[in-house]
């Protein structure tokens, strides 16, 4: 179980996008391949490191990143590690993203999928400015300790990741 202090900023710490910020709490809807959503919230994940990236169905940077999430989606236990990829920019529905999601270059990803509300409330509460991808590392403790905006590598997001599991 989580302390008080696990579950909560320390006093002074802010809420935000910044390393060293406590992670906003946003509830998006995750989606699996039949259409089923779940809440999400960096709160339920806490005890986790959780890689939050969002992308955008028309952005080739985006498509070209998603295998570096799920390679590292397989590298590590459920226990350890959640990997959410999100999808920001513009009003889709579930029915809009199911068909993305079940193409046949799609169906071997395993990490969670999830959007945002129209308003990109979530993108926009960690700091998203109207560009993808942008990536987010959140630590055990809610903090976030690495925001980019803009393409990542494998090796970068691996190499923040096991220092934190270490």
């Amino acid at each position: 179980p989580l302390s008080l202090h696990d579950a909560l900023p320390i006093c002074g710490a802010s809420i935000g996008n910044n390393p060293g910020d406590f992670s906003p709490t946003v509830n998006i809807k995750k989606i699996d391949r039949e259409g089923n959503e779940s809440d999400f919230d960096i709160s339920m994940n806490r005890g986790k490191v959780t890689v939050v990236n969002f992308w955008n169905i028309n952005c080739g940077p985006c498509i070209q990143e998603l295998p570096y999430f799920n390679q590292l989606n397989n590298k590590y236990s459920d226990d350890l590690l959640n990997v959410v990829v999100v999808h920001a920019g513009g009003d889709y529905s579930v029915d809009d993203f199911l068909p993305v999601m079940n193409k046949a270059s799609m169906r071997k990803y395993t990490f969670d999928w999830a959007y945002d509300d129209a308003n990109c409330s979530y993108y926009r509460a960690l700091g998203g400015r109207d560009t993808y991808p942008t990536t987010t590392i959140i630590d055990q403790k809610g903090y976030v300790v690495f925001n980019k905006i803009g393409s990542i590598t494998f090796d970068e997001i691996d190499s923040i990741v096991s220092s934190l599991l270490s």
